[in-house]
């Protein structure tokens, strides 16, 4: 997940959605055909950062970033949009507009309380289904605290909706941007990308050095570090299946590293010739990742100033999570999608999030 502190792009290119209302009008999908692949654009949410899908359902949360995510004025604030993948129509499930809470203090009795939804600015998802069918959301959250908030949806109506119930703040000088779920358990592992007090990290980042670690947290142990997790820019997160293996995106390092949570092992790595962002299974056990083609510190610092010099397309690679080779399974040279984010799978399709604009890209599923 891309760090946009300071701004990553222009923030003309971050326009929030306008009022996402519950009966709203199914906005069209465009298409484009470049490179070897072409791509359905659908007007999504401003800054669709991370996709998540709800298992069994058609629905998909995506994370609509702040204009800056680490801004603490009323108005500016982001939003979870939940979307139809069948009808293309969208409903924030958390917002200025739309909030509930209901805290498990037993699970989550060291949060403060509910968030400000007024200035909240959602960034990594995951998702879990619970043995009761229940599904609980977890967001990384910058707004007025740096924190992952807990969501419980419910799915049985028309539109989904969310009830918080409550959250896990992070250590002091954590700058948190991926969130992943323990399986079979009550815990998260979350990646710090870099200090939040540290204004040079990003330069650090691009030449090569740590940055950040990964951190776990449940309600019994608290906080974490992962063996042998630290490197330059951990950016998205995943988990096996079993619970044994982390896969961390190095974001500068152009890498994909798989770390044993609770032993200092030799990592294991994959390598990818992008900025590799968030990380999602796919239907037969790979890893779907994608990011941006930047390629030094000054390229990024000229696409922060104008999006305009953001290089244009993304490819998506699948990982096969025990050999630690990829494959290419897509590319588009389009000119109008910049700044890829997240593959995620849904239905015969894989949808593209990014922090430009409010297009998410629609591609066939990789074969």
């Amino acid at each position: 997940m891309v760090d946009r502190r300071p701004y990553l792009i222009s923030a003309s290119f971050l326009v929030l959605l306008a009022a996402c209302s519950p009966a709203e009008e199914p906005p069209e999908a465009g298409s484009e055909g470049e490179g070897n692949g072409s791509i359905e654009l659908l007007d999504g949410p401003a800054g669709p950062e991370d996709l998540v899908s709800v298992g069994g359902t058609p629905w998909v949360i995506a994370s609509s970033m702040a204009e800056n995510p680490e801004s603490s004025e009323h108005g500016a604030s982001g939003r979870l949009v939940a979307i139809d993948s069948e009808s293309n129509q969208m409903r924030e499930v958390w917002s200025q507009d739309e909030q509930s809470a209901q805290w498990d203090e037993e699970t989550y009795g060291e949060c403060p309380g509910p968030p400000d939804a007024d200035i909240a600015s959602p960034h990594g998802l995951d998702i879990e289904a619970e043995a009761d069918g229940a599904h609980i959301l977890y967001a990384v959250n910058h707004g007025g605290r740096e924190a992952v908030e807990v969501f419980e949806l419910d799915v049985s109506g028309d539109f989904p909706k969310s009830v918080w119930v409550g959250c896990v703040e992070m250590p002091a000088n954590v700058f948190p941007n991926g969130v992943a779920a323990v399986p079979d358990g009550d815990g998260i592992v979350v990646t710090n990308m870099k200090s939040s007090e540290d204004p040079g990290d990003m330069e650090k980042m691009f030449a090569g050095e740590d940055t950040g670690e990964v951190i776990e947290w449940s309600p019994d142990e608290g906080w974490e570090e992962v063996p042998g997790s630290a490197m330059p820019a951990p950016n998205g997160v995943a988990i096996s299946e079993d619970g044994q293996a982390v896969f961390v995106a190095s974001w500068t390092s152009r890498e994909i590293v798989r770390l044993a949570r609770d032993s200092d092992v030799e990592r294991s790595v994959a390598e990818v010739e992008f900025l590799p962002d968030n990380l999602r299974w796919s239907p037969d056990g790979g890893l779907l990742v994608t990011g941006q083609p930047l390629r030094s510190f000054d390229e990024f610092t000229a696409c922060q100033a104008d999006h305009e010099q953001c290089p244009a397309g993304f490819s998506v690679v699948e990982i096969d999570p025990d050999a630690m080779e990829g494959r290419e399974v897509f590319h588009s040279d389009s000119e109008v999608f910049r700044l890829a984010t997240t593959a995620l799978p849904v239905g015969d399709e894989t949808w593209i999030g990014s922090v430009a604009g409010t297009d998410i890209a629609r591609i066939p599923a990789s074969g």
